[in-house]
């Protein structure tokens, strides 16, 4: 664990620094750096997957994909991606019931360019769901399940998730609290099913919603 983030967090302070430097040179840039956010969200990405490898593969010689839980589910992946389907309209309700604030999400940014906004389709919907499940639903959950125990490793672990979403949404409690719920919806899944791919599908079925919902609304505002 410590090696993980001794790696996750020595690559996020190289990309902010960088992000830091590169703004200071070119200062242009500055009101497209929620778009430049993208690449470095990527970036991260990338050196998450490199500490789960060092830990895996170096560490303990093991598989690194199965010993995450890629392994064949008795979920279909289908059924899995119409359940995160229906899990954002229930966190959509949800979310109308605890009356959520406005807020300007720094995705509203991507929605004005058909080359940014594929890029961010991408990410969204195919390229976040994997690395986000294989860090939370597949390395962090099933090490605090083995320590504290199946309810609270799902439960912590989805505290972690909508922490760490909680700056893209200004800080707001009410989307921290929305995203942990679907984060615990993930986790439960991937303790049921003993496998991380259906909790893959159905983080991208659910994104999937809300990056079209976005999108429509982009259209109905023009």
């Amino acid at each position: 664990m410590l090696i993980f983030f001794g790696v996750a967090v020595g690559g996020l302070f190289v990309i902010i620094l960088a992000l830091s430097i590169l703004m200071r040179v070119i200062p242009s840039l500055q009101p497209t750096q929620q778009l430049i956010a993208l690449p470095a969200q990527l970036i991260l990405y990338g050196f998450l997957y490199l500490a789960l490898w060092i830990i895996v593969r170096v560490k303990y010689d093991r598989p690194l994909w199965v010993s995450l839980g890629w392994i064949a589910s008795r979920v279909p992946p289908w059924q899995a991606l119409l359940g995160g389907c229906v899990l954002s309209i229930l966190v959509g309700l949800l979310g109308s019931a605890i009356r959520t604030p406005k807020v300007e999400s720094p995705f509203e940014k991507f929605l004005h360019s058909p080359g940014w906004l594929l890029i961010f389709g991408i990410v969204a919907v195919v390229l976040g769901p994997v690395f986000e499940e294989i860090v939370f639903r597949g390395f962090i959950q099933p090490l605090l399940s083995r320590d504290l125990g199946e309810t609270a490793g799902i439960l912590l672990t989805a505290t972690a998730f909508g922490l760490l979403h909680g700056p893209e949404y200004s800080g707001s409690w009410h989307y921290v609290l929305l995203i942990t719920f679907a984060g615990a919806c993930f986790g439960a899944v991937r303790s049921w099913s003993r496998s991380l791919i259906p909790a893959v599908f159905m983080h991208a079925g659910f994104n999937a919603v809300f990056f079209v919902a976005a999108l429509s609304q982009a259209n109905l505002q023009k």
